[in-house]
């Protein structure tokens, strides 16, 4: 564990987004190339792979070579993707850039969990966490999971300075004044369980530099 925070810079790693402008076309091939001698059943299977992998040049790559290795008879079909992507190693593919660039803050893997575990919340009852967030909601739900870790660093300021740098390292996104979503939505499911999310946030809490 660190004991304090890496330069966001420096942890901003697989973030090259292939989706602004013409570079889906690039994305594409590089997804078509990471399959090697197999193809895709369908376009339709090939957006639904480079969404998963939002479109990020390492991500893209990574999903190719796994679910090369599961085509069957050579063909990736709609099937496969959503197999691999259930299964545990497909989570740990997809969430691999996120949760790399969580490592060099532990502050913000509180923060980032503690989002993910709301949204959670929010397919079952009216939960705020489905129309964005506040810097203090973010605040007080890290002072719930982590209160030992969180608390003594938790001021105002010390909140808006993690979320200023998780909005750099598109871990969370804007929507408007002090309103936040998660940057990547469609993968907090690949995240964890509910149980796996709570054990990270006590993990979080009882490992020191938080």
């Amino acid at each position: 564990m660190h004991s304090r925070a890496e330069p966001a810079a420096e942890r901003n790693v697989g973030r090259r987004s292939l989706l602004a402008g013409g570079a889906w076309r690039e994305a594409t091939s590089l997804f078509l190339a990471g399959l090697g001698e197999n193809r895709p059943e369908s376009s339709s299977v090939v957006a639904r792979a480079l969404s998963l992998a939002n479109y990020e040049q390492d991500a893209i790559q990574r999903l190719a070579a796994l679910l090369s290795q599961r085509a069957v008879g050579g063909l990736v079909t709609r099937d496969v993707v959503e197999s691999v992507a259930s299964s545990r190693e497909g989570a740990e593919t997809l969430t691999a850039d996120v949760r790399a660039r969580l490592e060099g803050d532990p502050r913000q893997r509180i923060l980032l969990y503690s989002l993910a575990l709301g949204y959670r919340d929010a397919r079952e009852d009216a939960n705020p966490a489905g129309e964005g967030v506040s810097s203090e909601w973010l605040r007080e739900q890290a002072d719930l999971w982590c209160p030992e870790s969180f608390r003594a660093s938790a001021t105002g300021a010390a909140t808006a300075d993690s979320v200023e740098e998780m909005l750099g390292l598109g871990l969370l996104r804007s929507l408007g004044p002090d309103r936040f979503i998660p940057g990547s939505p469609n993968l907090l499911p690949y995240l964890g369980r509910e149980e796996e999310l709570i054990g990270t946030l006590l993990e979080c809490d009882n490992q020191p530099g938080g």
